[in-house]
Protein backbone atom coordinates (compact mmCIF):
# COMPACT_ATOMS: atom_id res chain seq x y z
CA UNK A 1 0.00 0.00 0.00
CA UNK A 2 2.20 2.99 -1.31
CA UNK A 3 2.04 6.19 0.64
CA UNK A 4 1.35 8.36 -2.14
CA UNK A 5 -1.67 6.67 -2.83
CA UNK A 6 -2.92 7.18 1.23
CA UNK A 7 -2.02 11.24 0.73
CA UNK A 8 0.42 11.01 2.74
CA UNK A 9 4.87 12.70 1.58
CA UNK A 10 5.14 10.52 -1.94
CA UNK A 11 7.95 8.25 -1.88
CA UNK A 12 8.95 8.85 -5.16
CA UNK A 13 10.44 12.33 -3.88
CA UNK A 14 13.36 10.43 -2.68
CA UNK A 15 15.84 8.47 -4.14
CA UNK A 16 15.60 4.52 -4.44
CA UNK A 17 17.96 2.39 -2.75
CA UNK A 18 18.61 -1.35 -3.03
CA UNK A 19 18.94 -3.14 0.07
CA UNK A 20 19.98 -6.83 -0.71
CA UNK A 21 17.06 -8.04 -3.31
CA UNK A 22 14.23 -4.92 -2.44
CA UNK A 23 14.11 -2.26 -4.18
CA UNK A 24 12.63 0.60 -1.42
CA UNK A 25 11.11 3.94 -1.92
CA UNK A 26 10.12 3.11 -5.92
CA UNK A 27 7.25 1.53 -7.54
CA UNK A 28 4.68 -0.51 -5.59
CA UNK A 29 5.36 -1.69 -2.15
CA UNK A 30 5.05 -5.74 -1.50
CA UNK A 31 2.21 -6.56 0.88
CA UNK A 32 4.43 -8.31 3.38
CA UNK A 33 6.77 -6.69 6.17
CA UNK A 34 9.97 -5.87 5.02
CA UNK A 35 12.63 -6.09 7.85
CA UNK A 36 16.06 -5.33 7.71
CA UNK A 37 19.23 -6.30 9.34
CA UNK A 38 20.92 -3.75 12.03
CA UNK A 39 23.06 -1.13 10.64
CA UNK A 40 26.37 -0.83 9.80
CA UNK A 41 28.63 1.37 12.24
CA UNK A 42 28.60 3.64 9.64
CA UNK A 43 24.89 3.73 9.66
CA UNK A 44 22.84 6.02 11.56
CA UNK A 45 22.95 4.44 15.68
CA UNK A 46 20.60 7.29 16.73
CA UNK A 47 18.01 8.67 15.44
CA UNK A 48 16.23 11.87 17.17
CA UNK A 49 12.50 11.43 17.01
CA UNK A 50 10.21 14.14 15.81
CA UNK A 51 7.67 15.14 17.80
CA UNK A 52 4.12 14.23 17.42
CA UNK A 53 2.74 16.36 14.53
CA UNK A 54 -0.63 18.46 15.76
CA UNK A 55 -1.75 18.77 13.03
CA UNK A 56 -2.84 15.26 12.60
CA UNK A 57 -6.85 14.67 12.44
CA UNK A 58 -8.20 11.20 11.72
CA UNK A 59 -11.25 12.27 9.27
CA UNK A 60 -14.56 11.06 11.41
CA UNK A 61 -16.03 9.52 7.57
CA UNK A 62 -14.58 6.56 6.26
CA UNK A 63 -15.68 7.13 3.18
CA UNK A 64 -13.45 10.41 2.69
CA UNK A 65 -10.78 9.55 0.92
CA UNK A 66 -8.62 12.28 1.74
CA UNK A 67 -5.96 12.19 4.08
CA UNK A 68 -4.04 14.86 5.85
CA UNK A 69 -0.47 14.56 4.85
CA UNK A 70 2.24 13.87 7.65
CA UNK A 71 4.65 16.51 8.56
CA UNK A 72 8.03 16.97 5.95
CA UNK A 73 10.20 14.74 6.98
CA UNK A 74 13.82 15.25 8.32
CA UNK A 75 16.64 14.10 7.83
CA UNK A 76 19.25 12.86 9.78
CA UNK A 77 23.10 12.73 10.05
CA UNK A 78 23.90 10.48 7.50
CA UNK A 79 21.34 11.46 4.82
CA UNK A 80 18.55 9.16 5.62
CA UNK A 81 14.92 10.86 5.46
CA UNK A 82 12.72 10.01 8.83
CA UNK A 83 8.69 10.77 8.44
CA UNK A 84 7.01 11.32 11.29
CA UNK A 85 4.10 9.02 12.12
CA UNK A 86 0.94 10.64 13.86
CA UNK A 87 1.67 8.40 16.97
CA UNK A 88 5.46 9.01 16.83
CA UNK A 89 6.63 6.48 15.00
CA UNK A 90 9.04 6.52 12.19
CA UNK A 91 8.25 5.87 8.60
CA UNK A 92 11.81 5.39 6.74
CA UNK A 93 12.01 6.86 3.49
CA UNK A 94 14.21 4.65 1.99
CA UNK A 95 17.44 7.15 1.67
CA UNK A 96 20.20 5.70 3.90
CA UNK A 97 20.00 2.47 5.97
CA UNK A 98 16.74 2.40 8.33
CA UNK A 99 16.63 1.74 11.95
CA UNK A 100 17.36 -1.40 13.05
CA UNK A 101 14.45 -3.83 13.60
CA UNK A 102 11.81 -1.35 12.32
CA UNK A 103 8.69 -2.41 9.98
CA UNK A 104 8.23 -0.50 7.05
CA UNK A 105 4.81 1.50 7.61
CA UNK A 106 2.56 2.27 10.42
CA UNK A 107 0.70 -0.56 11.66
CA UNK A 108 -2.66 -0.32 13.98
CA UNK A 109 -1.25 -1.48 16.98
CA UNK A 110 1.09 1.48 16.64
CA UNK A 111 -1.83 3.49 15.76
CA UNK A 112 -3.89 1.86 19.12
CA UNK A 113 -0.62 2.57 21.66
CA UNK A 114 -1.99 6.29 21.32
CA UNK A 115 -5.61 6.28 19.64
CA UNK A 116 -9.08 4.69 20.03
CA UNK A 117 -9.45 1.42 17.58
CA UNK A 118 -12.28 3.56 16.05
CA UNK A 119 -9.14 6.43 14.95
CA UNK A 120 -7.26 3.40 13.64
CA UNK A 121 -9.62 2.01 11.45
CA UNK A 122 -10.25 5.74 10.25
CA UNK A 123 -6.66 6.71 9.82
CA UNK A 124 -6.81 3.46 7.14
CA UNK A 125 -8.39 2.64 3.76
CA UNK A 126 -10.04 -0.80 2.48
CA UNK A 127 -13.55 -2.59 2.70
CA UNK A 128 -12.17 -4.50 6.02
CA UNK A 129 -12.24 -1.05 7.74
CA UNK A 130 -15.24 0.32 6.50
CA UNK A 131 -17.21 -2.47 7.58
CA UNK A 132 -15.04 -2.01 11.14
CA UNK A 133 -16.64 1.43 11.06
CA UNK A 134 -20.01 -0.24 10.50
CA UNK A 135 -19.70 -2.51 13.39
CA UNK A 136 -18.93 0.32 15.64
CA UNK A 137 -22.02 2.35 14.70
CA UNK A 138 -24.01 -1.35 15.85
CA UNK A 139 -22.28 -1.46 18.89
CA UNK A 140 -23.24 2.32 20.03
CA UNK A 141 -26.93 1.37 18.61
CA UNK A 142 -27.17 -1.79 20.39
CA UNK A 143 -24.87 -2.13 23.43
CA UNK A 144 -23.14 -5.17 21.99
CA UNK A 145 -21.63 -6.72 19.05
CA UNK A 146 -23.62 -9.80 19.18
CA UNK A 147 -24.77 -9.06 15.49
CA UNK A 148 -27.56 -11.33 14.02
CA UNK A 149 -26.71 -13.77 10.65
CA UNK A 150 -29.15 -11.99 8.37
CA UNK A 151 -28.31 -8.70 9.50
CA UNK A 152 -27.18 -5.89 6.89
CA UNK A 153 -27.05 -2.26 6.40
CA UNK A 154 -27.89 -1.64 2.98
CA UNK A 155 -25.75 -3.83 0.38
CA UNK A 156 -23.23 -4.67 3.42
CA UNK A 157 -23.93 -7.87 5.30
CA UNK A 158 -22.63 -7.07 8.35
CA UNK A 159 -23.69 -10.26 9.89
CA UNK A 160 -22.00 -12.07 7.73
CA UNK A 161 -18.81 -10.28 7.77
CA UNK A 162 -18.81 -10.69 11.22
CA UNK A 163 -19.36 -14.33 11.33
CA UNK A 164 -16.28 -14.52 8.73
CA UNK A 165 -13.92 -12.86 11.65
CA UNK A 166 -14.88 -15.11 13.92
CA UNK A 167 -14.05 -17.93 11.32
CA UNK A 168 -10.48 -16.12 10.23
CA UNK A 169 -10.15 -15.85 14.16
CA UNK A 170 -10.37 -19.72 15.04
CA UNK A 171 -8.54 -21.16 11.70
CA UNK A 172 -5.44 -18.28 13.08
CA UNK A 173 -6.07 -16.44 9.77
CA UNK A 174 -6.81 -13.14 11.54
CA UNK A 175 -3.98 -10.64 11.62
CA UNK A 176 -2.94 -9.56 15.38
CA UNK A 177 -3.78 -6.16 14.79
CA UNK A 178 -7.33 -7.14 13.45
CA UNK A 179 -7.85 -8.82 16.29
CA UNK A 180 -6.75 -6.27 18.83
CA UNK A 181 -8.88 -3.79 17.54
CA UNK A 182 -11.78 -6.00 17.30
CA UNK A 183 -10.98 -6.90 20.92
CA UNK A 184 -11.22 -3.02 21.65
CA UNK A 185 -14.65 -2.92 20.27
CA UNK A 186 -16.27 -5.31 22.89
CA UNK A 187 -16.59 -8.22 20.06
CA UNK A 188 -17.94 -11.48 20.91
CA UNK A 189 -15.75 -14.72 19.67
CA UNK A 190 -18.23 -16.93 21.35
CA UNK A 191 -21.86 -15.17 20.49
CA UNK A 192 -23.49 -18.16 22.05
CA UNK A 193 -21.73 -18.04 25.41
CA UNK A 194 -22.25 -14.42 25.63
CA UNK A 195 -25.36 -14.03 25.03
CA UNK A 196 -26.13 -16.79 27.69
CA UNK A 197 -24.32 -14.73 30.30
CA UNK A 198 -26.32 -11.53 29.56
CA UNK A 199 -29.53 -13.73 29.81
CA UNK A 200 -28.03 -15.38 32.34
CA UNK A 201 -27.71 -11.71 34.78
CA UNK A 202 -30.69 -10.84 33.84
CA UNK A 203 -32.11 -13.71 35.30
CA UNK A 204 -30.34 -12.94 38.31
CA UNK A 205 -31.53 -9.13 38.19
CA UNK A 206 -35.05 -10.63 37.44
CA UNK A 207 -34.73 -13.14 40.95
CA UNK A 208 -33.40 -10.65 43.01
CA UNK A 209 -36.34 -8.52 42.47
CA UNK A 210 -39.34 -10.93 42.14
CA UNK A 211 -38.09 -13.20 44.39
CA UNK A 212 -38.33 -16.09 42.38
CA UNK A 213 -37.29 -17.45 38.80
CA UNK A 214 -40.78 -18.69 37.34
CA UNK A 215 -40.30 -15.78 34.71
CA UNK A 216 -43.62 -16.07 32.60
CA UNK A 217 -42.88 -17.32 28.60
CA UNK A 218 -43.96 -13.95 27.03
CA UNK A 219 -41.66 -11.71 29.49
CA UNK A 220 -39.00 -9.39 28.53
CA UNK A 221 -36.12 -8.17 30.14
CA UNK A 222 -34.48 -5.08 28.90
CA UNK A 223 -35.21 -5.99 25.33
CA UNK A 224 -34.01 -9.77 26.18
CA UNK A 225 -36.73 -12.81 25.67
CA UNK A 226 -35.92 -14.03 28.91
CA UNK A 227 -39.27 -15.76 29.65
CA UNK A 228 -38.48 -17.80 26.30
CA UNK A 229 -35.06 -18.80 27.12
CA UNK A 230 -36.03 -20.25 30.33
CA UNK A 231 -38.14 -22.25 28.59
CA UNK A 232 -35.73 -23.43 26.35
CA UNK A 233 -33.69 -24.03 29.75
CA UNK A 234 -35.79 -26.75 30.71
CA UNK A 235 -36.65 -28.12 27.29
CA UNK A 236 -32.57 -28.77 27.11
CA UNK A 237 -32.48 -30.01 30.47
CA UNK A 238 -35.31 -32.59 30.02
CA UNK A 239 -34.05 -34.03 27.25
CA UNK A 240 -30.48 -33.78 28.72
CA UNK A 241 -28.74 -31.44 26.51
CA UNK A 242 -27.79 -28.59 28.94
CA UNK A 243 -24.03 -28.43 30.37
CA UNK A 244 -23.38 -29.38 33.82
CA UNK A 245 -21.96 -26.52 34.72
CA UNK A 246 -24.78 -24.30 33.47
CA UNK A 247 -26.99 -26.80 34.87
CA UNK A 248 -25.45 -26.11 38.72
CA UNK A 249 -25.23 -22.05 38.47
CA UNK A 250 -29.02 -22.01 37.78
CA UNK A 251 -29.73 -24.51 40.58
CA UNK A 252 -27.48 -22.83 42.64
CA UNK A 253 -30.12 -19.66 41.69
CA UNK A 254 -33.43 -21.75 42.16
CA UNK A 255 -34.26 -22.51 39.33
CA UNK A 256 -37.71 -24.12 38.74
CA UNK A 257 -37.25 -27.47 36.15
CA UNK A 258 -40.87 -27.90 36.51
CA UNK A 259 -43.29 -25.72 37.38
CA UNK A 260 -46.03 -27.38 36.73
CA UNK A 261 -45.45 -30.26 39.21
CA UNK A 262 -44.19 -27.62 41.64
CA UNK A 263 -47.55 -26.08 41.50
CA UNK A 264 -49.60 -29.32 41.53
CA UNK A 265 -47.80 -30.30 45.10
CA UNK A 266 -48.42 -27.20 46.26
CA UNK A 267 -51.93 -27.43 45.56
CA UNK A 268 -52.20 -30.58 46.46
CA UNK A 269 -50.62 -29.76 50.18
CA UNK A 270 -53.48 -26.83 50.45
CA UNK A 271 -56.17 -29.39 49.74
CA UNK A 272 -54.68 -31.83 52.39
CA UNK A 273 -55.03 -28.48 55.06
CA UNK A 274 -58.23 -28.24 53.61
CA UNK A 275 -59.47 -31.50 53.75
CA UNK A 276 -58.21 -31.89 57.96
CA UNK A 277 -60.19 -28.68 58.40
CA UNK A 278 -63.00 -29.19 56.47
CA UNK A 279 -63.39 -32.96 56.60
CA UNK A 280 -64.55 -33.06 53.17
CA UNK A 281 -62.84 -31.98 49.58
CA UNK A 282 -66.08 -30.41 48.18
CA UNK A 283 -64.22 -27.34 47.49
CA UNK A 284 -66.60 -24.21 46.38
CA UNK A 285 -65.81 -23.43 42.68
CA UNK A 286 -64.84 -19.74 43.77
CA UNK A 287 -62.76 -20.87 46.68
CA UNK A 288 -59.13 -19.41 47.03
CA UNK A 289 -56.57 -20.02 49.91
CA UNK A 290 -52.99 -19.07 50.23
CA UNK A 291 -52.94 -17.37 46.77
CA UNK A 292 -54.17 -21.11 45.25
CA UNK A 293 -56.99 -21.13 43.67
CA UNK A 294 -58.28 -24.84 45.47
CA UNK A 295 -61.75 -24.82 43.64
CA UNK A 296 -60.90 -24.02 40.17
CA UNK A 297 -57.51 -26.24 40.45
CA UNK A 298 -59.94 -29.07 42.00
CA UNK A 299 -62.03 -28.59 38.72
CA UNK A 300 -59.15 -28.66 36.17
CA UNK A 301 -58.65 -32.09 38.08
CA UNK A 302 -62.11 -33.14 37.42
CA UNK A 303 -61.81 -32.24 33.73
CA UNK A 304 -58.22 -33.89 33.15
CA UNK A 305 -59.68 -37.35 34.80
CA UNK A 306 -63.14 -37.28 32.33
CA UNK A 307 -60.71 -36.89 29.65
CA UNK A 308 -58.49 -39.05 30.69
CA UNK A 309 -55.32 -37.20 30.97
CA UNK A 310 -54.72 -37.13 34.33
CA UNK A 311 -51.92 -38.92 35.27
CA UNK A 312 -52.63 -41.95 37.39
CA UNK A 313 -49.96 -41.14 40.13
CA UNK A 314 -52.02 -37.64 40.50
CA UNK A 315 -55.17 -39.79 40.32
CA UNK A 316 -54.65 -42.26 42.89
CA UNK A 317 -53.28 -39.63 45.84
CA UNK A 318 -56.70 -37.51 44.81
CA UNK A 319 -58.81 -40.61 45.36
CA UNK A 320 -56.87 -41.59 48.90
CA UNK A 321 -57.27 -38.42 49.90
CA UNK A 322 -61.20 -38.45 49.28
CA UNK A 323 -62.33 -36.30 45.92
CA UNK A 324 -65.17 -37.05 44.18
CA UNK A 325 -64.82 -36.83 40.39
CA UNK A 326 -68.64 -36.17 39.64
CA UNK A 327 -69.62 -34.27 42.80
CA UNK A 328 -73.33 -33.35 41.41
CA UNK A 329 -73.82 -37.73 40.83
CA UNK A 330 -72.35 -37.80 44.65
CA UNK A 331 -74.62 -35.14 45.40
CA UNK A 332 -77.90 -36.80 44.35
CA UNK A 333 -77.32 -40.38 45.99
CA UNK A 334 -76.45 -38.39 49.24
CA UNK A 335 -79.90 -36.71 48.94
CA UNK A 336 -81.62 -39.83 47.84
CA UNK A 337 -80.37 -41.24 50.66
CA UNK A 338 -82.18 -38.45 52.69
CA UNK A 339 -85.41 -39.29 51.09
CA UNK A 340 -85.51 -42.69 52.08
CA UNK A 341 -84.66 -41.77 55.59
CA UNK A 342 -87.46 -39.09 55.63
CA UNK A 343 -90.04 -41.58 54.26
CA UNK A 344 -89.13 -44.47 56.84
CA UNK A 345 -90.15 -41.87 59.47
CA UNK A 346 -93.00 -39.85 58.25
CA UNK A 347 -94.21 -43.04 56.09
CA UNK A 348 -95.03 -40.93 52.43
CA UNK A 349 -92.36 -38.77 50.27
CA UNK A 350 -94.67 -35.49 50.00
CA UNK A 351 -91.77 -33.53 51.32
CA UNK A 352 -93.03 -29.70 52.15
CA UNK A 353 -91.14 -27.34 50.66
CA UNK A 354 -89.63 -25.49 52.71
CA UNK A 355 -87.87 -29.03 54.80
CA UNK A 356 -84.81 -29.56 55.17
CA UNK A 357 -83.29 -32.75 56.64
CA UNK A 358 -79.57 -33.39 58.10
CA UNK A 359 -78.92 -29.44 56.60
CA UNK A 360 -80.11 -30.18 53.03
CA UNK A 361 -83.10 -28.65 51.22
CA UNK A 362 -84.55 -31.78 50.37
CA UNK A 363 -87.94 -30.03 49.97
CA UNK A 364 -86.57 -28.00 46.67
CA UNK A 365 -84.48 -30.75 45.88
CA UNK A 366 -87.46 -33.03 45.05
CA UNK A 367 -89.35 -30.06 43.63
CA UNK A 368 -86.13 -30.33 40.98
CA UNK A 369 -86.28 -33.74 40.38
CA UNK A 370 -89.63 -32.99 39.06
CA UNK A 371 -88.59 -29.97 36.65
CA UNK A 372 -85.67 -31.80 35.31
CA UNK A 373 -87.88 -34.76 34.56
CA UNK A 374 -90.78 -32.50 32.86
CA UNK A 375 -87.98 -30.35 31.50
CA UNK A 376 -88.35 -27.15 32.36
CA UNK A 377 -85.23 -27.09 33.88
CA UNK A 378 -82.00 -27.65 32.45
CA UNK A 379 -80.21 -31.38 32.74
CA UNK A 380 -81.24 -34.68 32.83
CA UNK A 381 -82.93 -37.41 34.99
CA UNK A 382 -81.59 -40.77 33.65
CA UNK A 383 -83.95 -43.66 33.27
CA UNK A 384 -82.62 -45.34 36.26
CA UNK A 385 -82.80 -42.27 38.50
CA UNK A 386 -86.57 -41.72 37.54
CA UNK A 387 -86.99 -45.73 38.52
CA UNK A 388 -85.72 -45.39 41.86
CA UNK A 389 -87.28 -42.75 42.78
CA UNK A 390 -90.66 -44.23 41.08
CA UNK A 391 -90.00 -47.16 43.19
CA UNK A 392 -89.96 -44.70 46.65
CA UNK A 393 -93.39 -43.32 46.14
CA UNK A 394 -92.52 -40.28 44.45
CA UNK A 395 -95.02 -38.12 42.31
CA UNK A 396 -94.12 -36.48 39.18
CA UNK A 397 -97.11 -34.40 38.62
CA UNK A 398 -98.13 -31.43 40.73
CA UNK A 399 -102.18 -32.55 40.45
CA UNK A 400 -100.84 -36.22 41.67
CA UNK A 401 -98.69 -34.37 44.45
CA UNK A 402 -101.66 -32.32 45.50
CA UNK A 403 -104.18 -34.82 45.89
CA UNK A 404 -101.50 -36.70 47.96
CA UNK A 405 -100.91 -33.81 49.74
CA UNK A 406 -105.00 -32.81 50.74
CA UNK A 407 -105.50 -36.71 51.62
CA UNK A 408 -102.97 -36.20 54.21
CA UNK A 409 -104.62 -32.78 55.42
CA UNK A 410 -107.53 -34.34 55.71
CA UNK A 411 -106.08 -37.27 57.74
CA UNK A 412 -104.86 -34.97 59.88
CA UNK A 413 -108.55 -32.72 59.94
CA UNK A 414 -110.12 -36.26 61.05
CA UNK A 415 -107.80 -36.68 64.24
CA UNK A 416 -108.23 -33.16 64.97
CA UNK A 417 -112.15 -33.84 64.80
CA UNK A 418 -111.60 -37.08 66.88
CA UNK A 419 -109.14 -35.63 69.64
CA UNK A 420 -110.93 -32.11 70.19
CA UNK A 421 -114.85 -33.09 69.31
CA UNK A 422 -115.56 -30.08 66.49
CA UNK A 423 -114.06 -28.74 63.44
CA UNK A 424 -113.32 -25.50 64.08
CA UNK A 425 -109.98 -25.43 63.65
CA UNK A 426 -107.96 -22.16 64.93
CA UNK A 427 -106.22 -20.03 61.87
CA UNK A 428 -102.83 -20.94 63.28
CA UNK A 429 -103.07 -24.40 64.55
CA UNK A 430 -101.11 -26.98 63.04
CA UNK A 431 -100.94 -30.91 63.52
CA UNK A 432 -97.26 -32.65 62.63
CA UNK A 433 -95.63 -29.46 61.39
CA UNK A 434 -98.78 -29.03 58.57
CA UNK A 435 -100.31 -25.90 58.99
CA UNK A 436 -104.39 -27.31 59.41
CA UNK A 437 -105.93 -23.97 60.09
CA UNK A 438 -104.65 -22.34 57.22
CA UNK A 439 -105.59 -25.35 55.03
CA UNK A 440 -109.08 -25.70 56.29
CA UNK A 441 -109.57 -22.11 55.67
CA UNK A 442 -108.44 -22.56 52.01
CA UNK A 443 -110.64 -25.21 51.56
CA UNK A 444 -113.33 -22.74 52.06
CA UNK A 445 -112.34 -20.07 49.56
CA UNK A 446 -111.76 -22.54 47.04
CA UNK A 447 -115.62 -23.93 47.62
CA UNK A 448 -116.75 -20.31 47.00
CA UNK A 449 -114.76 -20.25 43.81
CA UNK A 450 -111.74 -17.74 44.92
CA UNK A 451 -108.76 -20.26 44.26
CA UNK A 452 -109.44 -22.85 42.30
CA UNK A 453 -112.36 -25.96 41.65
CA UNK A 454 -113.14 -28.13 44.88
CA UNK A 455 -114.82 -30.94 43.50
CA UNK A 456 -117.98 -32.69 44.93
CA UNK A 457 -116.54 -35.73 46.67
CA UNK A 458 -114.18 -33.22 48.70
CA UNK A 459 -116.90 -31.27 49.50
CA UNK A 460 -119.23 -34.56 50.21
CA UNK A 461 -116.33 -35.46 52.48
CA UNK A 462 -115.54 -32.40 54.64
CA UNK A 463 -119.74 -32.07 54.98
CA UNK A 464 -119.94 -35.30 56.50
CA UNK A 465 -116.85 -34.77 59.11
CA UNK A 466 -118.99 -31.63 59.78
CA UNK A 467 -117.09 -29.01 58.33
CA UNK A 468 -118.92 -25.35 58.90
CA UNK A 469 -118.38 -22.82 55.95
CA UNK A 470 -119.50 -19.86 57.52
CA UNK A 471 -119.10 -19.03 60.60
CA UNK A 472 -122.84 -16.24 60.35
Amino acid sequence: MAFASRGLTPLQAFSPVRIGQFVVGAGRRRRRRLTFPAPSSSALRHVALAPPSPSFAAPTNPSNRQRRPLSPPFSSQNGASIIPSPVSGLVWSGIGMPPANSSFGISAHRLMSTTSASEAARYFEGPWHEKYLLLEEYKKKHGNCLVPKSYAIGDVRLGDWVDKQRGFCKKNKLSADRREMLNALGFSWDPLADRWERNFALLEQYKGREGHSDVPHGYEEDGAKLGRWVCWLRQQYKKGKLAYSYQQRLDNLGMSWDPLAEQWERSFAVLEQYKGREGHCDVPLKYEEIEVFLGAWIDTQRQLYKKGKLDEFYQRRLENLGVIWDPLADQWERNFALLKQFIEREGHCNVPRSHEEDGVKLGEWISRQRQVRKGSVGGTLGAERIERLDNLGIRWSFTELNADQWERNFGMFQQYKKREGHCDVPISHEEDEIKLGSWLARQRQVRKGKHGILGADRIERLNKLGTRWSFK
